[in-house]
């Protein structure tokens, strides 16, 4: 059931195949301490191969019962990533991945 004011964290990332493991065990590790959140509803993550074998797209969604509970769950996952010495940015740039990261809400 879609929650009034519900928030979708829609995040689309280009992973280099090489990469690929490493990045999807740091996005399960990430929806793990998501799911526990306050305000969390359910979570997608989806793959598409491309035309070129070299990469896919990823992509993570995340729907949130409202706009309200999003900064918390943004502070628990910068924790976590801290306590694990993990900076997105970083990995990003290490393993070569393009990220495009959006909230969107329902229109109608």
């Amino acid at each position: 059931m879609l929650h009034p004011q519900a928030v979708f964290k829609i995040d689309q990332f280009t992973v280099p195949a090489p990469s690929r493991t490493e990045f999807l065990q740091r996005v399960s590790q990430t929806l793990e301490v998501l799911r526990a959140q306050r305000g969390f509803v359910q979570d997608f993550l989806l793959e598409h191969q491309t035309e070129n074998p070299a990469s896919s797209t990823i992509i993570t969604i995340v729907e949130w019962e409202n706009p309200e509970v999003m900064p918390a769950a943004r502070a628990a996952v910068q924790a976590f990533h801290q306590n694990i010495g993990l900076d997105a940015t970083t990995l990003y740039d290490r393993l070569g991945i393009k990220a495009d990261l959006k909230n969107y809400q329902q229109v109608l």
